[in-house]
């Protein structure tokens, strides 16, 4: 794996109702929240659930990220970098210490979430062909007998390309808080795809997973290794 690039991370927290300061409070306070990540727009939703702060920075390890967005919801805090994970929990730390400072009830809140959901996406290289990803017998059926079949009076196939991959991955809660508090957990998918506008040959791909950006990378790096363990049992 190499050449990686546009690392994003999209974090959602959800907190038990009531925890976060009321809507109210955080809209008035737009403004502190605006400047302390340079935000360049804040917008609401046109029922007023929901705050949206777009195009802003942070800065870690001595350099400067983009902060996508930030959505608050009444017991949800949606944060999207373009980086790492640890970007977007910098983000969090920071969002969650202004809470506390315009927080007006008298027990201060610690902002603990029930549930951290993590979604990662990059562009990179790796050493596998795109069609390694599927059975050869099956690519050959595809290329071969379907390819007949689609001929037309008027036209041919020029190619029959296999276009991305998406496994769904459905969550069992094992924390027994997330139903007392009516929280169900989404399904989520893995998807790797060649990179758009990409020639085949130079081994571009596209992927996401619902993971941080660490088990991301290792999951690509896994894969590598099962395609090239695969290779060398079929040359043995």
């Amino acid at each position: 794996m190499k050449n990686i690039d546009d690392m994003r991370v999209s974090q959602a927290r959800l907190y038990p109702t009531d925890s976060l300061p009321h809507m109210d409070i955080i809209r008035l306070n737009a403004k502190s929240l605006k400047e302390a990540f340079a935000f360049e727009s804040v917008n609401t939703d046109p029922f007023g659930l929901s705050i949206i702060f777009q195009n802003g920075s942070v800065k870690v390890d001595h350099s400067v990220a983009q902060v996508m967005s930030v959505v608050f919801e009444p017991r949800k805090i949606t944060i999207g970098v373009r980086g790492v994970s640890k970007v977007a929990d910098k983000v969090c730390d920071g969002i969650h210490k202004l809470l506390r400072s315009f927080d007006t009830r008298t027990e201060k809140q610690e902002y603990q979430p029930l549930v951290k959901v993590e979604d990662t996406s990059c562009v990179c290289t790796l050493a596998i062909d795109f069609d390694e990803l599927i059975a050869s017998s099956f690519a050959k059926y595809m290329q071969g007998e379907v390819a007949a079949k689609l001929r037309t009076v008027f036209s041919v196939p020029k190619s029959i390309a296999f276009k991305n991959l998406t496994f769904e991955v459905r969550y069992e809660a094992t924390d027994t808080r997330l139903e007392e508090h009516e929280i169900t957990l989404a399904n989520k998918s893995i998807v790797i795809e060649p990179r758009a506008s990409t020639p085949l040959q130079e081994r571009r791909f596209f992927v996401s997973s619902p993971t941080d950006s660490e088990t991301h990378l290792s999951i690509l790096r896994g894969l590598e290794a099962a395609i090239k363990s695969g290779r060398q049992k079929r040359v043995d």
